[in-house]
């Protein structure tokens, strides 16, 4: 069992050279005034400590075969943990997690405060991307109660992971866009992608809206790439001063790279993974822990909803052209990870598709403000479509029956 910080006393962990014993360390360092408890870490080769002053860790940093002193809570038991600076994911959420650890304390709890309040604004945002595209408040609070009540949304929102506040960013980077506030759009979308790479997915779909909308080229490359970009090295600047441009550049870029187009466990070797496609109808899901079970599976009624009500009103898409662009966000964002999967990246998981579940939640409800209050413009297409269907076949048989005649 872990050993939890408790107010009247300081954790840290302590890692040891791999040349010394490790228990014979624990025992030595269990044997200093001060230390009341330690744990073993076999697999990190470190021990975790509770202790009762700062002055203990004077001590044990004056052992012979102790390599470094991490104050804080306990390190996951992991080879080379200590040196893992998970720099396949940029930095943004991190910073974030970190705030809280000093502003809060360095507890499980306090890490999660950060994805809370990312969870509530996301529900708030969805709202107001639904308000935009029906202009009705009635289903902008529908969209904020389906994204809260969404599983995915509330299990991420309760985790100290990054994938809630890229959903954040990324959805608000979607609501500015179709709000026409591209310059905002263009600061979400670096955040988002300042945040995890797949944030990245957003610009091609923003940059499809974009071209649907009569704008400048120049400004379309200044708000979707250069601010972006600008917004991605600013946020990085702490780590290239830390590590250096060419590592910062061989590990955060091309090795992100990297590492998002390669499987990274083969199927049955670690944590359940699923095709993009199967987090739409929850097959596979993903487990953040068993007993009691906590499955990443979202509102699959939505989501395949969102599919069948967009088969069934795309007739009408030139009549509710904000609804077409929000489609295209949806969809195209989510088609971003079937992408990496084609090329090569089959270690995804059902979590990952918090990023889109609350466009999909705003997707839906302005789908039904379409069904329910414009049938009649859904009508009139079709029957448009079916129209000129028998008209092109009318036409085509006059041509057959006066080539007949030629012939003749």
């Amino acid at each position: 069992m872990g050993l939890a910080p408790k107010t009247q006393t300081i954790s840290a962990t302590v890692f040891i050279d791999r040349a010394s014993d490790l228990n014979e360390m624990s025992s030595r360092i269990l044997s200093i005034g001060g230390v009341i408890s330690v744990k073993k870490l076999e697999k990190a080769w470190a021990v975790y400590i509770a202790a009762s002053n700062s002055d203990v860790f004077r001590k044990i940093s004056e052992l012979q075969g102790v390599i470094e002193i991490k104050p804080g809570y306990e390190y996951g038991d992991a080879e080379n943990i200590n040196n893992y600076y998970n720099m396949e994911h940029p930095p943004l959420g991190k910073y974030i997690l970190i705030l809280s650890m000093l502003a809060i304390g360095d507890y499980p709890d306090g890490w999660r405060i950060p994805s809370m309040v990312s969870g509530a604004l996301l529900v708030i945002v969805t709202g107001l991307i639904a308000r935009e595209t029906t202009k009705r408040n009635i289903y902008a609070i529908l969209a904020s109660i389906l994204t809260a009540s969404d599983p995915i949304v509330r299990i991420m929102a309760g985790v100290a992971m990054l994938d809630i506040f890229l959903a954040l960013f990324t959805a608000l980077s979607i609501y500015f866009a179709i709000r026409g506030s591209w310059t905002l759009s263009g600061i979400f979308l670096g955040l988002a992608i300042s945040t995890k790479m797949s944030g990245g997915f957003a610009l091609i779909a923003l940059l499809i809206l974009a071209a649907l909308r009569p704008r400048d080229v120049m400004r379309t490359y200044r708000d979707l790439i250069l601010i972006p970009a600008a917004v991605f090295i600013v946020i990085n600047i702490p780590i290239i001063i830390v590590f250096g441009i060419q590592t910062w550049y061989d590990q955060s870029i091309v090795g992100a790279i990297s590492w998002h187009l390669r499987t990274k466990t083969q199927p049955g070797e670690g944590p359940p993974v699923s095709a993009p496609w199967m987090w739409l109808y929850g097959e596979n899901p993903f487990y953040l822990t068993v007993s009691p079970d906590t499955i990443a599976r979202g509102n699959l009624y939505v989501y395949m909803g969102s599919i069948a009500m967009a088969l069934i009103i795309i007739a009408a898409a030139r009549s509710f052209p904000i609804i077409a662009e929000l489609t295209i966000a949806t969809f195209v964002t989510w088609l971003g990870y079937v992408l990496i999967w084609l090329l090569g990246n089959h270690s995804q998981y059902s979590f990952y598709m918090v990023q889109v579940a609350p466009l999909f939640s705003a997707l839906f409800v302005s789908q039904l403000w379409v069904l329910f209050e414009n049938t009649g413009a859904i009508i009139s297409a079709y029957r448009s479509i079916f129209s000129r269907i028998r008209r092109d076949r009318g036409s085509h048989e006059t041509q057959d029956s006066s080539a007949e005649d030629l012939n003749y």
